[in-house]
């Protein structure tokens, strides 16, 4: 029988003997853990807010309230994509949440600005859309870049629309 665990003495080492060690090495086992996976998803959150922000009670960054009488959390609105039926993935769409500011902005865009926005994840993907515009005619977001080519590879048409 030998013992297991941490080791205190290392095994006999060529040259040097064995050696004590003052302050064992801990193996990390956490990676199957609960704490492990709700502190990644915490990681998530914090780095990819746009992507996640329908999980957050209050809209990352804004500010609610009232303050010197006028209200400073602009309202948060919803859009979607196209339906794709293209297998794989299979049939699903994505949704994207923008302020009411970060609309007026696309809308006034000059072409000096680039907006990129996350969509939501759906059958194990997100896109990453860009070049952004507004269509008065089609009252829709445009974009021209998903994921960083002309045409979404899952079949999305370019078009947002406000849900």
């Amino acid at each position: 029988m030998t013992s297991s665990g941490i080791r205190i003495v290392t095994p006999e080492i060529p040259g040097v003997g064995q050696v004590r060690l003052r302050y064992p090495i801990m193996p990390i086992h956490g990676e199957g853990s609960g704490v492990w996976k709700e502190l990644n998803a915490l990681k998530d959150l914090s780095m990819h807010q746009r992507r996640f922000a329908s999980l957050y009670e209050e809209r990352p960054g804004s500010i609610s309230g009232n303050e010197n009488g006028t209200m400073t959390d602009s309202k948060t609105l919803h859009f979607k994509t196209s339906m794709t039926y293209q297998d794989p993935p299979g049939e699903h769409a994505h949704d994207i949440f923008i302020n009411e500011l970060e609309l007026e902005e696309i809308k006034q865009h000059t072409g000096d600005k680039m907006f990129v926005f996350t969509t939501s994840e759906d059958m194990g993907h997100s896109h990453e859309l860009s070049a952004l515009r507004w269509d008065n005619h089609k009252k829709a977001i445009i974009f021209r870049k998903c994921d960083g080519i002309s045409a979404c590879w899952d079949g999305h048409s370019n078009k947002l629309t406000q849900v």
